[in-house]
């Protein structure tokens, strides 16, 4: 049995910077607000539940800062 120890890693998937000069240069530009485009996406998710199927796994707390046995 492969017993791994992981520590949670500060500021962990809580910010990423998006850069789109270079597909402003290629002529894109925003056509939805941020507001609208969260709502269209869960509003997607909401009436599409066979694609994603069973989340319940996720919805188990974590615990933060602390060491956790991966087997």
């Amino acid at each position: 049995m492969l017993i791994k120890f992981v520590q949670d890693r500060p500021f962990h998937d809580q910010r990423y910077f998006i850069d789109y000069e270079k597909l402003k240069e290629l002529g894109w530009s925003q056509q939805t607000s941020w507001e609208d485009g969260l709502r269209k996406a869960l509003d997607w998710y909401v009436k599409n539940p066979n694609w994603w199927g069973d989340v319940s796994g996720t919805l188990i707390a974590r615990p933060r800062n602390c060491e956790v046995a991966c087997i």
